[in-house]
């Protein structure tokens, strides 16, 4: 059976196909267990521009295993202040991302790799912060492009072979939407 291409909702493309077998999910260092995989699921992939859009019971099959790691891990961390006290889940039977930490009082927050891809271009595209650039010298700082690569989201620079692999912080944890709101606000 020939797979259908439709659009992708990211890259605008015809090039979104549907993959079925074991979905292989890579979590945060401080969720115990190492890779994630999910037998028998179904998502989407686009073959332009690699987005993988995860489909509902694969995400919620995917919210169940993070909790069940999270729920039975005594010696949790919080990605926030890296605290060593234990954390718990505010809610154990909902979708995995909110923590309380006592360390640092501070809501932690877990994305997959494409909830990440989506928190990277925001920041990339917004005019009030430094977008991530090549470091590489010959390339004139060229905005590097957010991929799911070996289940990992790492950054790329589309005009030479310049790889990222650690995505700061602040880029995962600023809501671009609210700093353009109240910059707007201030503004008028």
């Amino acid at each position: 059976m020939e797979n259908i291409k439709k659009q992708c909702p990211i890259c605008g493309e015809q090039s979104l196909i549907e993959k079925t077998g074991d979905f292989h999910f890579e979590p945060p260092e401080n969720i115990p267990g190492g890779t994630m995989i999910i037998p028998n699921s179904e998502w989407e992939e686009c073959e332009s521009c690699k987005e993988v859009i995860l489909l509902p019971e694969l995400i919620k099959n995917l919210d169940k295993q993070k909790n069940k790691r999270i729920v039975n891990k005594k010696d949790f961390t919080c990605p926030n202040c890296k605290g060593d006290k234990s954390i718990f889940v505010n809610d154990g039977h909902s979708k995995l991302t909110k923590i309380s930490c006592p360390t640092c009082k501070g809501i932690g927050l877990f994305f997959t790799n494409q909830e990440k891809i989506k928190k990277i271009k925001e920041w990339q595209e917004s005019d009030y912060v430094h977008q991530l650039t090549c470091s590489s010298g010959s390339c004139n700082h060229v905005v590097l492009i957010p991929i799911e690569e070996n289940y990992k989201v790492i950054l790329k620079c589309p005009e030479c072979d310049y790889v990222q692999t650690f995505i700061p912080e602040a880029v995962l944890k600023i809501d671009m939407k609210q700093v353009e709101k109240n910059i707007k606000n201030f503004e008028s």
